[in-house]
């Protein structure tokens, strides 16, 4: 008998917003406090998903998909955002 694997609710989110919207920035509505969702809307479509409000980011968010590095100017490369120093090392491999 074949073992079915259960996915956390997460996991099905990210593979939706993944499909959608080709990342996988989208946030629980209920963690949020009240002065993180003014103006949610104008920046995420929300949608409920087994009795759970999400909000689905439209854009990818500033964070360097190497390092997670969330401030200062990114450089976006073959679909992927670099801080300066991980697109610095990025472009530096090879070099002695």
């Amino acid at each position: 008998m074949e073992k079915l694997v259960s996915r956390d609710i997460t996991e099905e989110i990210d593979d939706i917003c993944s499909s959608e919207y080709g990342h996988t920035n989208w946030v629980i509505i209920s963690t949020l406090t009240d002065q993180e969702k003014v103006g949610l809307d104008d920046v995420a479509e929300i949608k409920t998903f087994e009795g759970v409000q999400v909000a689905f980011y439209f854009k990818k968010s500033n964070v360097c998909d190497f390092c997670s590095w969330d401030e200062g100017l990114f450089t976006e490369h073959d679909g992927e955002l670099y801080c300066d120093d991980c697109f610095e090392k990025l472009t530096n491999l090879g070099e002695s």
